[in-house]
């Protein structure tokens, strides 16, 4: 549940803000959007790496929510919400970088530990009504049982998926 909490929240407020090696351009402007407020949805998730294994191209969405809630705090931040989780998030001009969220898990199995996951977030809105985000999901493990699970799992940790996901405000 953990897992599709997270993958919710690096979809719903993932973009790439201003000096980040990402890839993802920042539009110039010289004044922020007034981003729009209320429902955002999630167009695609574009995996750009994935050494986790996480991502399933038959279902991409079926580890988190693509719609989101968006609401503004101040000229310098805004709150982004889905079902399970909330972000704060800091704006750049049109650039936004989150508070990363971490969440732990226990280990499957029985396994004496936890996996920790940490999500990065960050983008930048292009007009009033779109986004383009970056989630940045690592995967690692915390407990004496970690170097029984990477076999069971046939996964090295920690591993990070990153992707691009395009988002557009809803109508109202």
């Amino acid at each position: 549940m953990m897992c599709a909490a997270l993958l919710g929240l690096l979809i719903a407020c993932s973009a790439e803000p201003e000096g980040s090696d990402s890839g993802v351009v920042l539009a110039p402007t010289t004044e922020p959007f007034p981003m729009t407020e209320g429902t955002w949805m999630a167009a695609s998730f574009n995996p750009q790496s994935d050494d986790c294994r996480l991502h399933d191209p038959t279902d991409p969405f079926l580890y988190f929510s693509a719609s989101f809630d968006l609401w503004s705090q101040d000229d310098d931040s805004f709150t982004i919400e889905n079902d399970e989780n909330e972000w704060t998030c800091s704006l750049s001009g049109n650039g936004f970088i989150c508070d990363p969220l971490v969440e732990r898990e226990p280990l499957p199995y029985d396994i004496a530990g936890d996996f920790v996951w940490e999500t990065q977030l960050d983008g930048v809105f292009l007009s009033e009504r779109e986004m383009s985000a970056k989630p940045t999901i690592t995967l690692d493990c915390d407990g004496s049982g970690c170097n029984q699970i990477e076999p069971v799992l046939d996964l090295a940790l920690p591993c990070t998926l990153s992707a691009e996901v395009p988002a557009s405000a809803q109508a109202e």
